[in-house]
């Protein structure tokens, strides 16, 4: 196929992204489409793997695998089968896998080995004739990706690299997410409810029983499901009550320590600063990654996001090798897991460069590695 056809196809990707992922576009609504689901075996005695597969009317322009951020619902929660379904319907072949220990909300070294694995499967299930699969991770799921995208083996099969809401340091972020501080100065715009996700990375450091330390994650666990995309739950004290009920049956040491996991009681911050000063938490480093990575890499991310500061992927941004020609784009647009609309129609700072933003970003999303290349070596940002 020549390249204008190449281009006028990325165009159509490119409208119909945008008419699905601009700020004018209702999250409540999503194109129809198809999906149908497979169960992968992964090897090495894992438990085999959901995949949600989504797939274009027509034959597909390109290849997706998306790495999940850590959420109970994986692929299943609506926002992001909601991104899947307007990948497919822009024209892409999207494959959404249940990462286990992402959806038990844990990052574990094992988890990057999984996704390689994953990632095997995928090109044993892609049609002939694409180009390399993109790899789109959203938030913590940034460090399975660039394991996977540095690996000298598999990382040249990736055609490119986009991190959404990614982190470069984990203690720099986990600070963030529990005290909304960036460089000791705090930040509006804070998410409370991720504290139970950090205890639960922590909770195996404390002298805690092992039947009482699966009781405890289960009901952290369940405390996300009922208070996760719920903003008003994000007000001080709003979801103390959930938390009060949660922890109904638990022996007094247990109940304790499950409040002070959930924000009720103080006492998590300090655990999770011994924790971090004393425990062995190196694999969760993107660093060793990043010098093996030569897929072209684009770094999105929102200045008001309240999980991962954008400041990660200023940083992100910095240690990318030559190689990666990585680039950056901050938005106002975004944040963590939607859009933001305050301001937007009505006289919203610097909306022309929002617009231009936004463009770049339907761009890096819409483009195929061939037409990306050749586009490069004339044009830039």
């Amino acid at each position: 196929m020549g390249v204008g056809w190449r281009v006028r196809s990325e165009g159509r990707a490119w409208l119909a992204l945008a008419r699905w992922l601009g700020p004018w576009a209702s999250e409540e609504k999503a194109p129809a489409g198809g999906r149908r689901e497979e169960t992968v075996d992964i090897g090495e005695g894992r438990t085999p793997t959901r995949l949600w597969i989504y797939e274009p009317r027509s034959r597909p322009r390109g290849i997706y695998l998306v790495a999940p951020g850590l959420n109970f619902a994986g692929p299943s929660d609506p926002r992001a089968d909601r991104f899947s379904r307007i990948l497919a319907h822009a024209g892409f072949l999207v494959f959404a896998p249940f990462v286990e220990d992402y959806e038990r909300m844990l990052l574990q070294p094992r988890a990057m080995e999984d996704f390689k694995r994953i990632f095997r499967c995928v090109m044993m299930r892609s049609p002939a004739g694409l180009p390399p699969p993109t790899v789109f991770s959203i938030s913590f799921g940034s460090i399975i990706a660039l394991a996977l995208a540095g690996d000298p083996d598999l990382g040249p099969q990736v055609g490119k690299l986009l991190i959404f809401g990614g982190y470069r340091d984990w203690g720099d972020t986990l600070q963030f997410a529990m005290t909304g501080e960036v460089g000791g100065e705090r930040r509006r715009g804070h998410d409370p409810l991720n504290l139970p996700v950090i205890m639960m990375h922590v909770l195996y450091t404390l002298p805690v029983d092992p039947v009482a330390r699966r009781e405890l994650a289960t009901r952290w666990r369940a405390f996300c499901r009922e208070t996760w995309g719920r903003p008003e739950m994000e007000a001080n004290g709003a979801a103390h009550p959930t938390a009060l009920r949660l922890a109904d049956g638990l022996a007094p040491p247990d109940r304790l320590l499950f409040l002070k996991g959930c924000g009720v009681e103080p006492g998590a911050r300090a655990m999770v600063r011994t924790a971090l000063a004393t425990t062995d938490f190196s694999f969760l480093d993107p660093s060793p990654h990043l010098a093996g990575i030569r897929a072209p890499v684009y770094l999105v991310h929102g200045r008001e996001d309240k999980v991962i500061p954008y400041e990660q992927s200023v940083a992100l941004w910095e240690a990318m090798p030559e190689a990666a020609r990585a680039r950056l784009y901050l938005t106002g647009l975004y944040g963590h897991t939607r859009t933001e609309r305050r301001g937007i129609w009505t006289g919203i700072k610097g909306l022309g460069g929002e617009m231009r933003t936004l463009a770049r970003i339907l761009s890096a999303l819409a483009l195929s590695r061939s037409v990306e290349t050749r586009i490069r070596t004339g044009f830039s940002d």
